[in-house]
């Protein structure tokens, strides 16, 4: 279907068939595609009535993890969904300055939380039928940026607590991005919003809610 079209954007094979069913795009298989040297593998997809013959992508080399990344990787896939639904534009074009606001405006430390932000809300747009990416002011994305965003999102507070509890300190390092717990918070010192996970600190513990000054995990009372 889009072989042979002279003007067909650069694109990993396998993501034109998510944009035409209107399903997530994965940004690092189009990361991993940019001057990949391997030769990618046929396969065919239904769409409705109709058999697409698409290509198999190759390995996923490459995670999204920053701003640059990011741009490289929505800047190809707005060319290709322009390519196929041009009245969009507009549509990319307030989402795309709606990141880079973002961008601007979050400390790149916490970048990859707004890269999970992203990720977040393209998978809300494709499962919803009322919602576009342009819709940056809507109460679903409002909450969405508190889930994956700030230090008591309930996103950013499970990845804290995965990592410091079940899994083995190699497994999850690996695993999971590892989210500082804030020691001044811990010590009833910290107001506003910081850079580090406000959970407390105590091992047996790990709640939102309070600080190790506060808990009464493991504490006996006295007479």
């Amino acid at each position: 279907l889009l072989k042979g079209s002279v003007s067909q954007p650069e694109f990993p094979d396998s993501e034109w068939n998510a944009i035409i069913q209107n399903k997530v795009c994965d940004f690092d298989a189009v990361l991993s595609s940019i001057h990949s040297p391997a030769v990618p593998k046929s396969l065919k997809e239904r769409v409705g009535a109709f058999e697409i013959k698409v290509e198999k992508d190759v390995e996923v080399t490459k995670t999204v993890t920053n701003e640059a990344q990011w741009n490289k990787a929505f800047r190809l896939f707005k060319r290709a969904t322009l390519h196929l639904f041009p009245h969009r534009d507009s549509e990319l074009a307030t989402y795309e300055n709606h990141m880079g606001d973002l961008f601007l405006s979050i400390d790149p430390s916490l970048h990859p939380r707004l890269i999970s932000y992203d990720k977040a809300v393209r998978n809300l747009v494709a499962n919803r039928g009322d919602l576009t990416l342009a819709d940056t002011n809507h109460n679903a994305f409002r909450n969405t940026f508190r889930t994956h965003i700030e230090n008591y999102g309930a996103f950013v507070v499970e990845s804290t607590q995965l990592a410091s509890t079940s899994f083995s300190p190699s497994s999850s390092r690996d695993k999971w991005p590892k989210v500082e717990i804030c020691k001044r918070f811990n010590q009833g010192a910290c107001v506003g919003t910081c850079h580090y996970a406000h959970v407390c600190s105590r091992p047996n513990c790990r709640r939102q809610g309070h600080g190790a000054h506060e808990c009464k995990e493991g504490k006996t009372e006295k007479n």
